[in-house]
């Protein structure tokens, strides 16, 4: 937990986004591609306010991101970029409310479903906090919802240093950083910073291209057939994550009204872990093999059997020189085969496709991708909603925190997260913390009316896979 890391990070004035991340803050025009993530702390026992209101000023601070706006320039000339809020005020992003009755997880649930579907204010900031306290035996919930432009799963935890202890006594700190300078921008300003921005990213690419013409020109002409298909596998990897699909997999799982619905379970890691390990898997193999195994069941259960459904799967594109903020997460999408049957078989040949599809996702071209889809200015939410609507599920794996923490003084006993559903039939998301595997479960109702029998077999997809290591 190194507080000195997170400072240096601070965002500059004049940072913009990614090509990425301006496609993902532009499809919200359309609700249904809403991209707010949630995360929901269970915790023994209340936080301390203060003591909460302390962290969560810090990492206002600290953390790129949590105390700006975003601002888009005239023109689409270059992506939004990040300007302090000038009006920034903590007790906005912090709220505390009693347990709704019957006070249990699954009644607090219901109220996170609800605020998932209310989205952010795109004119604030791009996260809050709420505190559910008098829950049955003691317990109290902290809700984390924050935009996807803000950061991903990674770049949440990426401020557990700032908010956190490795005891219920608080760490000291040191003093608070200052408060990021700067403010808003007038549209004078922002069009001068977009042209300026655009020549700079002009020149580095100059400056790139010759440098890797200068780095590998010698090779190509050593060995222009091997080049020729390095360049043909490339072409081909942006097709096929450029290619919209037409239909859903699932005749099932079709409808799509962005009602959010979420559900809970936990695994035991350490079993997932051996029946990955048992077959040359990986935990996030095995992950996707219980969830496919699930829907699988939950197919022919209603009578509509599927063989193969299309997945989108969240890859982490960060490299080790980049800092642990921010949002560098990008989807891939496969088509996967599904069953009940042979789930080692299964899980290898998930392994197979998933490494096809990161290998696709980290070609070089990859942002040029992204640039693509944010050059089409208004018809990008329609591109997305043809990709993304007629994916049938996605699924995120999130490596955590292995030991214990406390926030506010209260120990965390369980951690969840809700991805997006981003068009999708329903989202499972994994995150690994102190040996369980905590799944939180994101489905559109419209597609999954009932949630209840879903997680079922979900819960029997898991089984199934977890027996695979006995």
């Amino acid at each position: 937990m190194n507080e000195e890391r997170a400072t240096s990070n601070r965002p500059r004035q004049t940072d913009h986004v990614s090509d990425f991340d301006a496609v993902v803050w532009g499809v919200e025009k359309d609700p249904q591609l809403r991209l707010t993530i949630t995360a929901v702390l269970v915790l023994q026992g209340t936080p301390d306010r203060d003591q909460l209101l302390g962290r969560l000023e810090r990492m206002s601070r600290s953390a790129p991101g949590f105390r700006h706006r975003l601002l888009a320039p005239p023109l689409r000339l270059a992506t939004p970029r990040w300007c302090v809020d000038p009006d920034f005020d903590l007790s906005y992003h912090l709220r505390w409310i009693g347990a709704p009755e019957p006070k249990t997880l699954d009644a607090v649930l219901e109220y996170v479903g609800q605020s998932a579907m209310s989205g952010l204010d795109h004119d604030r900031p791009l996260w809050q906090f709420t505190v559910i306290d008098g829950l049955e035996g003691d317990k109290a919930v902290v809700i984390i919802k924050f935009h996807h432009v803000l950061a991903d799963g990674v770049g949440l935890l990426a401020i557990v240093p700032l908010l956190m202890d490795l005891s219920p006594e608080p760490r000291d700190l040191g003093p608070l950083p200052p408060v990021p300078e700067g403010g808003p921008m007038t549209q004078r300003e922002l069009f001068r910073d977009a042209l300026s921005t655009n020549r700079d990213r002009l020149t580095g690419l100059v400056f790139g291209v010759s440098a890797a013409m200068r780095r590998n020109g010698p090779h190509a002409l050593r060995h222009p057939i091997r080049t020729g298909a390095t360049a043909a596998r490339t072409v081909r990897a942006q097709g096929r994550l450029m290619k919209p699909a037409t239909e859903t997999l699932s005749p099932l799982m079709v409808g799509r009204h962005g009602w959010s619905r979420f559900a809970t379970l936990d695994v035991d890691l350490d079993r997932l872990k051996r029946a990955a390990k048992a077959h040359g898997a990986t935990v996030n193999d095995a992950f996707v093999t219980a969830v496919a195994t699930g829907l699988a069941s939950y197919h022919e259960q209603h009578g509509a059997p599927v063989q193969e459904l299309r997945a989108t799967v969240a890859v982490n594109t960060r490299r080790p020189d980049d800092p642990p903020y921010g949002n560098r997460a990008l989807g891939g999408r496969i088509k996967i085969p599904v069953g009940t049957e042979d789930l080692a078989g299964y899980m290898t040949r998930y392994h197979e496709l998933i490494s096809e599809m990161r290998d696709d996702v980290d070609q070089p071209l990859a942002s040029a991708f992204a640039a693509a889809l944010n050059s089409i200015g208004p018809l990008m939410a329609g591109y997305m909603g043809a990709m993304m609507k007629h994916c049938d599920f996605a699924a995120t794996n999130i490596r955590g925190i292995q030991v214990p923490v406390y926030l506010g003084g209260a120990e965390v006993t369980g951690f969840y997260g809700f991805g997006p559903t981003m068009g999708t039939a329903l989202t499972v998301t994994l995150v690994s913390y102190c040996n369980t595997a905590f799944i939180g479960v994101h489905v559109d109702a419209g597609a999954v009316p009932d949630v209840d029998v879903l997680v079922d077999h979900l819960s029997q997809g898991f089984d199934a896979v977890l027996s695979l290591g006995a």
